[in-house]
């Protein structure tokens, strides 16, 4: 289905709308994954540790600052996509144990037929409600909680309030590394709602993006990363950019100045 000298861009109606994967003609294993004409992964199966879109560059980044680089994690991943970043840590990190939790059927069923995933990659997918999974998961399982649910271009509202976020922080291990990949407009808004909720949760918080995104007048990916001690954010820049992602980091004062009177989202 994959072979590098004939490959064909595939469609198909999921549950949420229109899925294709559109063959990359510049690297012969790339593709990209669009769900209702937007852009949502992309997967390099020759080398899945290549990451193309920013924001993924910027998780790479906050996980190695955070997890000792190589070292197998358990992780729980709210939201598949193409699944790049379970990808791309089954490769960075043989031996990690990774649940994937998605919604849509039809998403999580095309994607395994035109990105099949390595029967041996330690990589499961559970189809569920991402809300269901994190109040379901067992505290104290996991190393690394990655959420990155949306519908429409909206993160609903039950994976977004200081109540999932509690949830998120019981499943984590001491050391554990919650992140948050908030799509956002010119303004920030959803980006300060969002720390504002994590913060009231989480003892360290930071949001990590890069200096265009922070200017405020663009649209784009931010991360909000929580843990329970401080996070390095020369660490965190130095990653990013070993990925190939220019970052900056708000942590303490600069985050609060970020957030400002802004209220956490409950529920």
């Amino acid at each position: 289905m994959t072979d590098r000298h004939q490959r064909m861009d595939l469609t198909a109606t999921v549950d949420f709308g229109t899925a294709e994967l559109v063959a990359d003609p510049r690297h012969p294993g790339g593709w990209t994954l669009l769900v209702n004409d937007v852009a949502q992964s992309y997967v390099d199966l020759e080398d899945p540790t290549r990451l193309e879109m920013m924001y993924a560059r910027l998780v790479a980044g906050v996980v190695d600052a955070v997890l000792p680089e190589g070292r197998a994690v358990d992780v729980l991943h709210l939201g598949a996509g193409g699944l790049t970043l379970p990808r791309h840590l089954a490769a960075s990190r043989p031996g990690s144990r990774q649940l994937v939790i998605e919604v849509d059927r039809g998403l999580a069923e095309f994607v395994q037929y035109g990105l099949p995933v390595p029967p041996d990659s330690g990589i499961r997918l559970r189809l569920a409600d991402a809300a269901d999974a994190i109040r379901e998961h067992a505290p104290d399982s996991t190393d690394l909680v990655i959420s990155d649910v949306y519908r429409g271009g909206d993160m609903p509202t039950a994976v977004s309030g200081t109540g999932f976020a509690q949830y998120a922080r019981r499943a984590l291990r001491p050391g554990g590394l919650f992140v948050l990949n908030a799509l956002d407009a010119a303004g920030l808004l959803a980006t300060r709602r969002h720390a504002a909720t994590v913060t009231a949760v989480f003892d360290h918080v930071a949001v990590v993006a890069t200096p265009q995104m922070l200017r405020g007048r663009r649209d784009g990916n931010t991360l909000v990363v929580a843990a329970d001690r401080p996070l390095p954010e020369h660490a965190i820049v130095a990653a990013s950019g070993r990925h190939g992602a220019t970052a900056r980091v708000l942590t303490g004062e600069a985050l609060a100045r970020f957030i400002g009177g802004t209220s956490p989202l409950q529920g």
